[in-house]
């Protein structure tokens, strides 16, 4: 999962990176602002993937928090006998 999140944040860097690129050649007149558009709408769809990543990460930290306590043995002593 942390190996995607900075997949995905590699991704918002080079995406912003590209975004200030084509913005400077439209400037320029070297690209239409339907370029600069659809470069705004990847660089938001990157950016909305971010928090869904961080949410399941935290999600499977609570999980894994959780496992020792669900998975140890309940022992209880009946008498002179322990039981597991």
């Amino acid at each position: 999962m942390r190996g995607q999140i900075e997949a995905t944040e590699g991704t918002i860097k080079a995406e912003s990176d590209l975004l200030a690129i084509l913005r400077k050649q439209y400037d320029l007149g070297q690209v239409s602002m339907a370029d600069v558009a659809a470069q705004e709408a990847a660089l938001a769809q990157a950016r909305l993937a971010l928090p869904a990543l961080e949410k399941q990460l935290d999600a499977q930290r609570d999980s894994l928090m959780l496992w020792p306590a669900a998975t140890q043995p309940r022992i209880s002593r009946a008498g002179s006998n322990w039981r597991i």
